[in-house]
């Protein structure tokens, strides 16, 4: 049997659009566990570089600490250093980015500008950039969401289940559109006429 896979869709989303508006401050890290990330000087990464709030200059991003009377002139803004396993030894990341909170030091690709990196079956090394530079967790309900779920399938899978449970299903389980694109070619089925990633979770919270 000949199969042809899909070809590449537009992405339409990004990961600030799947968060919950009002998420309990549990999913917040402390900044105790903040600060116990260290990047110990091993394989020449910077000695006890962590995440931490910056808004020194960094030349390749023009971010500047300083506001110049030339308009125009730098970009002022805020970001987290995220540490990784650089030579530079460090990513930068900034709100509504994915981050990796467990271990980044010894991992590369630590910051993903609006996206998020693979869900895990535990999700504990995942993390996202919040207004105010805040690292939190994703929820259960973010989690299913970014495998495609819809609100209304994933309140009855959130029945009876502990959040160690449903983020375990989530990492678990197959993206729920790139199954329509491989179940829509593999039938001759145009899937895309029944997906519409802007209604598919019916939320009010998914911005328009």
């Amino acid at each position: 049997y000949n199969y042809t896979f899909p070809k590449s869709i537009l992405l339409r989303l990004k990961l600030k659009d799947l968060l919950e508006d009002n998420v309990n401050e549990k999913y917040y890290l402390s900044d105790k566990f903040i600060n116990c990330m260290m990047v110990e000087n091993k394989g020449g990464y910077p000695r006890k570089q962590r995440f931490e709030q910056s808004l020194n200059r960094v030349e390749e991003r023009n971010i500047a600490n300083t506001i110049t009377t030339i308009e125009g002139q730098r970009d002022i803004s805020t970001f987290i250093k995220v540490p990784e396993a650089t030579k530079k030894g460090y990513a930068i990341a900034k709100e509504e980015d994915g981050i990796y909170i467990n271990r980044s030091h010894q991992k590369r690709g630590v910051a993903q500008k609006d996206k998020m990196q693979t869900l895990k079956t535990s999700c504990d090394d995942l993390g996202v950039v919040t207004n105010n530079l805040r690292i939190r967790k994703l929820t259960p309900k973010e989690c299913f969401r970014l495998m495609g779920v819809k609100d209304k399938d994933f309140k009855n899978v959130f029945k009876n289940q502990s959040n160690s449970s449903l983020y375990h299903l989530a990492g678990d389980s197959i993206v729920v559109n790139v199954l329509m694109a491989i179940f829509g070619e593999l039938f001759k089925i145009n899937w895309e006429e029944k997906f519409n990633p802007k209604e598919w979770w019916n939320n009010d919270n998914i911005k328009k």
